[in-house]
């Protein structure tokens, strides 16, 4: 017997995760359910839909119901055993060591809060959460666009009309400002204020942190000019448009939206198709490509650490070679003599 999660099988073997943990016939009140308190205490709502995600998927592996039956599902009887059995199916699964990860992530924090609400006890606590992660790494996900690519998306853009105009807003807020996609649709009116060389962006991004990012030059002039067409009325920077080009000013794009939006102009613009984080990941790669200085770009991205920054990075071996070009070796072969040569002030060991 297999269990299904996105596409992919889980070894029959994952069954006994669940062994003893049948649904509960009714679900705790969301206030003493410590699914419900997790998800809860998450600052953002794609935070949570993720997080909900993986939920459900550990939920089918470990026997207890259906996916959707995260309320239903035993959360505070989940022992070591369970946790050591779930991780074990994830990684007979084939997911990536970073995906498993953050199922074992997702699990531990219903633990903690199945602790906080004084369902478990801290040694049966300690015991289930100190299941360790899964190690090693895959090739990165997604890709960096090139300059024409993002060209050919300004100019498919360029049509004229007031979805036009929003969908080159759109780019410069995913590229030009490297928001996330969430971040872009949360955007609103107020949050965008003029500065002496663009535009100041107000985000609050991951884990409720607000920063500022600076857009410059031609994304900056993009969104002016929606706005313009936009009106003033305030709302989501990023609000919908019908076909026959009226503006919905209180309506904003959801997240699905602009992926659609995307690969729609990717389309039209001849190139592959590309998702509104690779946009993200083009920002960061190019200002790395430009500056190397990971620090402002880590705070312009809004990453909590620079490890996160540096998986970003897709400049790829092109930029490994031009930095290993940087190191000085003195040595220059054998001379006429016969004798090895050393540069004038290099030292023979």
């Amino acid at each position: 017997m297999q269990h299904e999660t996105h596409g992919r099988s889980l070894p029959a073997p994952a069954a006994a995760a669940g062994a003893g943990l049948a649904p509960l016939a009714d679900p705790p009140p969301p206030d003493r359910n410590p699914a419900a308190v997790y998800l809860r205490s998450l600052t953002t709502e794609s935070g949570r839909a993720g997080m909900r995600s993986h939920l459900r998927t550990v939920v089918r592996i470990a026997g207890g119901g259906a996916g959707d039956d995260v309320a239903r599902f035993p959360w505070s009887q989940l022992r070591f055993q369970h946790v050591a059995a779930i991780r074990a199916a994830l990684v007979e699964s084939g997911a990536a060591p970073a995906t498993c990860n953050a199922k074992l992530a997702a699990v531990r924090g219903v633990l903690r809060a199945a602790w906080r609400l004084g369902q478990v006890s801290t040694d049966e606590y300690r015991r289930a959460a100190d299941v360790g992660g899964v190690k090693g790494s895959r090739l990165p996900a997604g890709r960096a666009l090139e300059m024409r690519e993002i060209a050919a998306l300004f100019a498919a853009c360029a049509d004229g009309q007031p979805a036009g105009a929003r969908d080159a807003a759109l780019l410069a807020i995913l590229y030009g400002a490297g928001l996330r996609v969430a971040e872009g649709v949360s955007l609103q009116t107020d949050d965008v204020a003029e500065e002496t060389d663009g535009l100041a962006l107000r985000v609050v991004g991951k884990g409720n942190r607000e920063r500022a990012v600076h857009c410059t030059n031609g994304g900056s002039t993009a969104i002016r000019t929606w706005l313009d067409v936009r009106g003033g009325e305030a709302g989501p920077v990023l609000c919908r448009v019908s076909q026959a080009g009226v503006i919905s000013p209180l309506e904003g794009l959801t997240p699905t939206a602009v992926r659609m939006r995307l690969v729609r102009r990717c389309r039209q613009a001849g190139i592959a198709a590309a998702s509104p984080h690779d946009l993200r990941r083009t920002f960061v790669s190019q200002l790395l490509e430009a500056s190397g200085d990971f620090a402002s770009v880590q705070r312009l991205a809004g990453h909590a650490h620079v490890a996160t920054t540096i998986r970003y990075d897709r400049r790829g071996d092109r930029a490994a070679r031009r930095t290993a070009a940087m190191l000085h070796v003195p040595y220059q072969g054998r001379g006429g003599t016969g004798k090895l040569k050393l540069e004038e002030g290099d030292a023979a060991c």
